[in-house]
């Protein structure tokens, strides 16, 4: 298995053909689903949701109080959007008087791991924190449904290209360096680029 991160459903299936290696599979829905069956998770004031603005917001929050999960304002973050280096004080400060058990992020791939790591090395304390992108919005209507049969066959990146191809079409594009990546070095870290 590779010690670099698989980053895209398509990745994912080359690395499983090429290694003839089953990497176990959770996708984001699954998660997210298996994430909010746990209570802590459910009680109000242990969980911090961190949202992609206002209208996502609005929409993520209704589903979860669809779900008797009831969120209270102090603990919904709209995030800014953050260029180049993440640094987020206002966040980390409402986190430190908080202090909530779990922390989910729902902002865009690339993005949203950065931010997970920024907290991580800027909280005092250390609350579980989720990256779960766009997986609620999927559930609440601010994307796409993605249908469970199409995230069963991992098929979720070409229903949002369907679905939108000027937004998703050219980002999933992307990771073709990333495949070409993958098929020359396999499980070995490709050499660092030169600064």
């Amino acid at each position: 298995m590779p010690t670099w991160r698989l980053r895209t459903q398509p990745s994912w299936l080359l690395w499983s053909w090429l290694q003839k290696d089953s990497i176990p599979r959770l996708s984001g829905l699954k998660y997210l689903k298996a994430l909010l069956l746990n209570e802590a998770v459910r009680e109000p004031g242990n969980t911090f949701w961190v949202m992609a603005g206002r209208k996502s917001a609005e929409k993520n929050l209704g589903w979860l109080d669809s779900q008797g999960i009831s969120v209270p304002p102090e603990y919904v973050y709209e995030t800014p959007i953050y260029k180049g280096e993440i640094e987020d004080q206002e966040l980390v400060r409402r986190l430190t008087c908080l202090k909530p058990q779990h922390v989910v992020i729902s902002i865009g791939g690339g993005t949203q791991e950065r931010l997970g790591s920024y907290l991580k090395r800027n909280l005092q304390y250390r609350p579980a924190i989720h990256c779960i992108g766009g997986a609620i919005a999927f559930l609440s209507g601010d994307q796409v449904h993605i249908p469970a049969w199409a995230d069963r066959l991992y098929l979720g990146w070409f229903v949002r290209c369907l679905s939108s191809p000027r937004s998703y079409v050219p980002r999933y594009s992307l990771a073709l360096s990333f495949i070409t990546l993958l098929w020359k070095h396999r499980e070995h870290l490709p050499p660092a680029a030169a600064r």
